[in-house]
């Protein structure tokens, strides 16, 4: 057990927890709690965590909360530094998974946020200890409520809106069919038509040729929006850690050929539209949308309650509009940033592609970057 002794600030005298690193089987305790909150999704998942420190070679560690024994809130965060540049710490790292402050379900408020400014204390103390301190930042989770103590605590925001769809109850297939259905907009239904008769068909696979196809739609479809396509170890470490029903692999395939892919993933109470990928010369033909519908009924059948398709920027109007078609609501979010350098050092240092140094680390926002910024 790694204890926070050294630098952590004085005890707050009114609570009766501490706070220390979790390890070890304690980080059992950690697992229990995050699947006793019905919102938190995959990122917070202990073996999601140990994948995330492993493909970007960050520091993993999990703060908790712990009162008579038990474990009452916790914070994961994993940190990186580059030595003669300086140290980033996000909760979560990794094209924008969600992190941030969990807690046991009872808790009155007034001891959240003494909890939280705890923790968020015990992680500001640890990252302070490291090379040139540059910026905190932790991702909130759609639908899971925000202390005011994280407020406080990282005063810089950038917004996210998360769109999730509350899946029906399971009935039987042709009932369900028929609810999820009466969800979407007339320019969904029709698309979702398209693939069904144009001789597409979807298959649910877990073999190498299976993901091989996911990898190279993928990185094809990223190239096309000029983007950085999650790299080769990511998908190892994620068939190594999670069993089939949990990262199920959704195929569309017409005379034989794959066309698209899509992989979901499973946790919790919550099914995630993770990596959706399409030939670009099938597009037209909508076998994406064939994907998500099948994924939804399977989710619906083993009893998932929602469907997660992720944060979208303010500025994508698109790929909210395409999202919001599948019936899915608006759930703002926010990235809490804490900066520990000047606005002017952090510029500089993105001016000259230092920031390359921090693959899959948030560091503040772009736009506040700019050197014509008001």
């Amino acid at each position: 057990m790694t204890t926070l002794a050294d630098f952590l600030p004085t005890a707050n005298l009114m609570t009766t927890h501490h706070i220390q690193q979790l390890s070890g089987s304690e980080l059992d305790s950690y697992e229990s709690l995050v699947l006793s909150r019905p919102r938190l999704l995959i990122y917070h998942a202990r073996r999601f965590l140990e994948v995330l420190a492993s493909v970007t070679q960050a520091e993993l560690h999990v703060f908790g909360a712990i009162a008579g024994g038990s474990l009452e809130a916790a914070l994961p965060c994993l940190v990186k530094t580059v030595p003669s540049l300086g140290t980033v710490c996000n909760s979560l790292p990794f094209y924008g998974s969600n992190g941030g402050l969990m807690f046991r379900d009872g808790l009155d408020s007034v001891t959240r946020e003494m909890i939280a400014g705890d923790l968020l204390s015990a992680m500001d103390a640890f990252v302070r200890t490291r090379e040139r301190p540059l910026t905190a930042t932790i991702i909130g989770a759609p639908g899971v409520p925000v202390p005011t103590a994280l407020e406080t605590f990282a005063p810089t925001r950038d917004r996210r809106i998360g769109q999730v769809l509350r899946l029906p109850v399971w009935a039987s297939a042709s009932d369900n069919r028929e609810q999820l259905m009466a969800r979407f907009h007339q320019k969904t239904r029709n698309a979702l038509r398209k693939p069904y008769k144009s001789g597409i068909s979807c298959t649910r696979r877990d073999d190498p040729e299976a993901y091989a196809a996911l990898r190279d739609f993928h990185a094809q479809t990223m190239a096309g929006l000029g983007g950085t396509p999650k790299p080769a170890p990511f998908f190892e470490a994620l068939l190594t850690r999670f069993a089939e029903p949990e990262r199920p692999l959704y195929v569309a395939t017409q005379d034989g050929r794959s066309i698209a892919a899509l992989l979901v993933l499973r946790y919790n109470r919550t099914c995630e539209y993770y990596i959706p990928a399409t030939t670009a010369a099938f597009r037209a033909w909508q076998p994406m949308s064939m994907l998500v519908f099948e994924s939804m009924l399977d989710a619906m059948r083993d009893g998932y309650a929602w469907y997660n398709f992720g944060g979208t920027w303010l500025n994508q109007d698109g790929v909210h509009r395409f999202k919001a078609r599948w019936g899915a609501e608006d759930i703002p979010y926010d990235y809490y940033i804490r900066a520990y350098a000047t606005l002017d050092h952090l510029r500089t240092l993105g001016a000259t592609g230092a920031f390359s140094r921090f693959p899959y680390f948030y560091i503040f926002p772009y736009h506040q970057l700019e050197d014509n910024h008001a």
